[in-house]
């Protein structure tokens, strides 16, 4: 390394960050969402967008995609089948964990 090189931070692309993270320091996205609802319909429709589209071709080739083979459990298929239900089981539990706190609270209207 030689003398004549800059720090990383003392480069005015460094600056220009550092000045754009002072500024949103404190910027949350929930308020980024609350002033702009349409960004989150705009997410929402790409969601579905695509997941509906996924699952449109899936449909559509479904009768090209059955197999003759048997399914066996012990298996590459049936390692799949066992990984999918575990990811399964970890994001209902995440989605759980996530979402009977605020239900409980809706419920109960914040009352012990």
């Amino acid at each position: 390394m030689s003398n004549e090189q800059k720090s990383l931070t003392t480069t005015p692309a460094w600056q220009a960050l550092a000045l754009h993270y002072a500024k949103i320091e404190n910027v949350h996205l929930r308020d980024l969402f609350a002033q702009d609802p349409a960004r989150g319909v705009f997410i929402l429709g790409l969601l579905v967008l695509y997941t509906g589209g996924a699952l449109a071709l899936y449909a559509v080739r479904l009768p090209a995609l059955r197999s003759a083979a048997p399914f066996s459990p012990v298996s590459r298929e049936g390692a799949l089948t066992v990984n999918n239900a575990l990811l399964c089981v970890a994001t209902g539990t995440v989605f759980i964990g996530t979402f009977y706190p605020l239900l409980i609270d809706l419920l109960t209207e914040g009352r012990p």
